[in-house]
């Protein structure tokens, strides 16, 4: 394949990232620039079941498998004959691992395009080009756009985008109208939860925070989260001197972009929906501990990144028992540095 020179041939295109919700939304720059360039080229996408549901309605993806690996082999031998019926001439795989890589010689397309991983002498086997890999060196942004400047493909934005349905917006309205909160006053959408436990901002420090805002600025708070966020949300809630609404376990993924949308901003823990807000435009304050901010926080110029430097830092927290203490980088993180960037964000939009 040689670059821009063959890309007029390429009828479709399959992307494969196998990862969460926030990996999956960070791929929308490289799906951007793919549409830019293969204007009536087939874009489709493979993804974790978890992810699925924030891509179906976004107007540049044709198609979106869903792998469930609790499924295994069962599901992985579906997806592959669904694959090799559509005739994909480019495969772009984004997840590099043992499975994406299967998925990606099976697929039957002529073309398949991976990062360089530890497997160097099975991907010749398995990519007609690899890319050398920077990832967790620069923002998983432009890591995924490597893809774009390799082709040749020009960059046409480095921000994450999910477009939001009219049919979101009202359910969104709707939902929100039955806890009184009228969408055009504003509310602001806070996620205390996390996919792992050391990612998690403490409870008493969500709730010193909530009420502060409540007490100065008297505008509706919306917790959001998943079914397993709702025991952290109602803890948070017991905490609180004032109300707030608990969102988390009743809000599909699909609506979650039209009520970030309409948040006067997002405070949350390094997780999806900061990447989900910041695709949306919606100002994030994201709260980071043994993640490194640099190849994950959201960046455009309204978005905040707090988190407190040490020099383990970023660790992933791949040590069961941190030699600092429990949460240790999470827990530092103090209220009057949240609560700073929320007044920012007020003072802004004034």
């Amino acid at each position: 394949m040689s670059d821009s020179g063959k890309l007029s041939h390429i009828r479709k295109v399959l992307l494969i990232k196998l990862r969460y919700i926030g990996d999956a939304v960070l791929v929308t720059p490289l799906l951007t620039s793919l549409k830019a360039a293969l204007p009536n080229a087939s874009l489709d996408f493979l993804v974790s079941k978890v992810a699925a549901d924030i891509l179906v309605d976004q107007p540049h993806i044709n198609l979106v498998y869903s792998f469930d690996k609790k499924k295994g082999a069962a599901s992985f031998l579906r997806i592959i004959r669904r694959l090799r019926a559509q005739d994909y001439d480019l495969v772009i795989d984004l997840t590099n691992n043992d499975r994406s890589m299967l998925f990606s010689r099976l697929s039957g397309a002529r073309w398949r395009i991976g990062f360089r991983n530890r497997h160097r002498l099975l991907q010749r086997f398995v990519y007609s080009r690899v890319i050398d890999s920077d990832f967790g060196h620069i923002h998983t942004v432009d890591h995924h756009l490597k893809v774009a400047e390799e082709l040749g493909l020009a960059i046409i934005d480095r921000h994450p985008f999910l477009a939001v349905s009219d049919k979101s917006v009202e359910r969104i309205r709707c939902i929100l109208s039955r806890y009184d909160i009228e969408v055009t006053k504003g509310y602001i959408a806070i996620y205390p939860g996390a996919r792992r436990w050391y990612k998690s901002w403490p409870s008493r420090n969500f709730a010193a925070l909530a009420d502060r805002i409540v007490d100065r600025y008297g505008v509706s708070l919306v917790f959001i989260g998943g079914e397993q966020d709702r025991p952290v949300v109602r803890q948070i809630l017991n905490e609180m001197q004032n109300t707030a609404v608990n969102l988390a376990g009743e809000l599909g993924l699909r609506d979650l972009p039209a009520l970030l949308k309409g948040a006067i901003c997002l405070v949350g823990n390094d997780s999806a929906p900061i990447h989900v807000a910041t695709a949306v435009n919606t100002p994030v304050i994201a709260l980071f501990g043994p993640t490194d901010a640099r190849a994950w926080a959201p960046r455009r110029k309204h978005d905040t990144a707090i988190s407190v430097n040490f020099p383990c830092k970023p660790c992933g927290h791949k040590n069961v028992n941190c030699p600092l203490g429990e949460n240790y980088c999470m827990s530092t993180i103090k209220v009057e540095q949240v609560w700073e960037a929320v007044e920012r964000v007020f003072k802004t939009s004034a």
